[in-house]
Parts: structure tokens; sequence; C-alpha cells
């Protein structure tokens, strides 16, 4: 058994020393989202948390961390193929799937039963809603030179910057493995 540091409280579950030293990223709620072009939903997860543990960091400043996914500012929507901005855009509906330790430390109340409840229904409600697609460096370029981007100039250059990037980091893995075969 395992005593949660700081309680005095005996948990009932084995003891897992990457959750007590925070290295499992946790998800937080779904995010759907009404595309401006076709009106269709798509979702987007999220995270509660995560972490940059073996991170890989590129020169251009772009960060790649397994435990700490980034939803990128452009998308495409899934069901028009039109490019969407993440960037400043609500959530038309947000629901959560995921709800760590309920009714582990104490009985629930019956709101919070209620919640859990209501947010299990909008899950089931919504759990064929397709993910965005990821826009091609070509659309993200396009984007950034044919709209007006004054909201999120920097966010949206930089995510531009790096798909555009992405396409040399991976010939020039490319050109190394061929290196090392000869």
């Amino acid at each position: 058994m395992h005593r949660a540091q700081g309680s005095g409280r005996e948990l009932s579950c084995p003891y897992d020393p990457f959750v007590e030293k925070g290295f499992s990223m946790l998800p937080g709620p779904i995010l759907l989202y009404r595309c401006t072009s076709c009106d269709g939903l798509f979702s987007r997860r999220t995270l509660s948390s995560g972490n940059t543990l073996g991170a890989q960091y590129r020169s251009d400043g772009q960060m790649k961390a397994r435990m700490l996914p980034q939803t990128p500012p452009l998308v495409v929507c899934p069901h028009c193929h039109e490019l969407f901005c993440m960037a400043g855009a609500q959530p038309a509906i947000s629901y959560r799937n995921y709800f760590p330790g309920f009714g582990f430390v104490e009985k629930p109340t019956p709101e919070a039963l209620a919640s859990k409840k209501a947010q299990e229904a909008l899950a089931e409600q919504y759990r064929d809603v397709p993910r965005y697609e990821l826009a091609t460096r070509s659309q993200c370029t396009q984007y950034v030179h044919g709209h007006d981007i004054s909201a999120h100039p920097e966010q949206l250059r930089l995510y531009a910057w790096h798909r555009v990037n992405d396409a040399g980091v991976g010939q020039h893995c490319q050109s190394l493995c061929r290196g090392q075969r000869h």
C-alpha cells in the first residue's frame, strides 16, 4: 500500500513511482469545435497534466515531448478539409470522459454523481465525432501569407516555419541513414 504524500492517508492502490513523480500524462476535457466552413464538429483532446522529460528541442524553437503533445494552431476539418485556425477559437462543447480518483478517497456527493453521469452521457453522445487532421506545410504557409493573422501572428508564423522545417529534418535524417548503410 502507498501513503499519499502529506495526507497521512493510506491508499488502497499499488505504489506507482511514475504517477507520484508526475511522469504520467493525465487526460483533460475533450473539446469539440464547429468548423467555420461546413459547421461540422471535430474533436481535440486536452491534457490535465504532462511533462517534458525526454523532449527533443530544435534550433528553430520547436519542442517535441512524447508526454506533452501540442495542439497545432492550424488544423484541417475532417469533414470539408478546409483549414481551421485553433488559435483563439472557442470550443462549442466540452466534456470529460476521465475521472481520476472518483469515489476512491471519499464517497461522492449526489451532485458529483450527477455531474459524472452528465459528462458520461455527453461522451457517449459525441464518441464518434472525428478528430481534427494536420495541415500540410503548404497549407500552413499559404494560410500565413493569405489571411489576416494579426490576432496571433507569432504563433501562426512559428507553426508554419516548424512545418516547413519538419520536411528538412526528415530529409536530413534519411540522408544520414543512407550514409550509414554504405
